[in-house]
């Protein structure tokens, strides 16, 4: 019954191949809320714009009609220097500055634009590619005896088994749907319609964690009234996410582990990293090599 969460064919030219995106967040409706938001990850937005901005070439850029000459349009801020915004374009790299907008920070026009007033920003966490499989056979089992059975599954090279951890929508739905074909109807008692996964919330402040302490809790598929408890369980009717107290409850549950390592390419500077293995399987060796007054180094 063993089932691996990884990136489905049709979606193999997926630039975003190092991260998962786990949800997404508003920032508050100023610029001071936009530029917090930076230091997460870059603020999606929607602004109006005005014909004006198709003949911009470079420079610092104001949008006089945009409140006149209303286009909805949806751009990415990206920076910021102590007079500009900076702002990605979708129309290449040959458009303004280098496929950039380098709006005047402080412009009256921003606000008339909406230029504040819808933006995001995405919580993302490094990507693993996930393989699930049931615990104690699965049959049900309390809390501690499915955690139990799940890490009992770690054999040399396919290590890091625990309850599952689901980072994203698409990792719920994955197992939602595995979850109807393996136990087919609608199941009304908790017993049987309810599965462990690896959610804490140990305080019972609905401050949640996951049990690898590696990826971060951002994507929380929990109705209102279904946290305030420690232990967390999946839904196979629905979906969500509730939490249970009791360690004498039965129910089946759900385990994982990743299959590869994360991708840290990107993450070292001044250097180019290399592997062992080209699909960063258990037991690959990622080697540094730095520039040319630096240390190489292999972990």
């Amino acid at each position: 019954a063993k089932f691996t969460g990884m990136t489905s064919p049709k979606f193999k030219n997926n630039a975003m191949t190092k991260i998962w995106i786990q949800d997404w967040v508003p920032v508050s409706n100023s610029e001071a809320g936009m530029l917090e938001g930076l230091q997460t990850s870059p603020v999606a937005f929607g602004t109006y714009i005005s014909l004006d901005l198709y003949a911009y070439s470079g420079g610092e850029f104001r949008d006089s009609q945009c409140a006149t000459e209303p286009m909805p349009h949806a751009m990415l801020l990206v920076g910021y220097t102590k007079t500009t915004l900076r702002v990605k374009a979708s129309y290449g790299a040959k458009f303004g500055d280098e496929g950039y907008i380098n709006y005047v920070r402080g412009d009256g026009g921003l606000l008339s634009c909406g230029f504040y007033k819808n933006a995001f920003i995405l919580l993302a966490t490094y990507r693993r590619d996930l393989e699930y499989e049931y615990c104690n056979d699965g049959h049900p089992a309390t809390y501690n005896q499915c955690r139990e059975s799940c890490q009992a599954m770690n054999t040399k090279g396919k290590t890091g088994w625990d309850l599952a951890v689901i980072p994203t929508a698409y990792h719920t739905q994955l197992i939602v749907d595995k979850l109807a074909a393996d136990y087919p109807g609608e199941q009304m008692a908790d017993k049987f319609k309810l599965f462990w996964i690896g959610l804490l919330d140990e305080d019972k402040t609905e401050t949640y964690k996951w049990v690898d302490e590696f990826t971060p809790a951002n994507h929380l598929n929990i109705p209102h009234n279904g946290g305030g408890n420690t232990h967390g369980v999946i839904d196979k009717n629905s979906g969500q996410w509730l939490t249970k107290n009791s360690l004498t409850f039965e129910a089946r549950g759900l385990c994982s582990r990743a299959v590869n390592c994360w991708n840290i390419q990107n993450a070292i500077k001044n250097g180019k990293v290399s592997f062992s293995k080209a699909d960063l399987s258990e037991g690959t060796k990622a080697t540094v090599k730095c520039k040319q007054g630096q240390f190489s180094r292999r972990k």
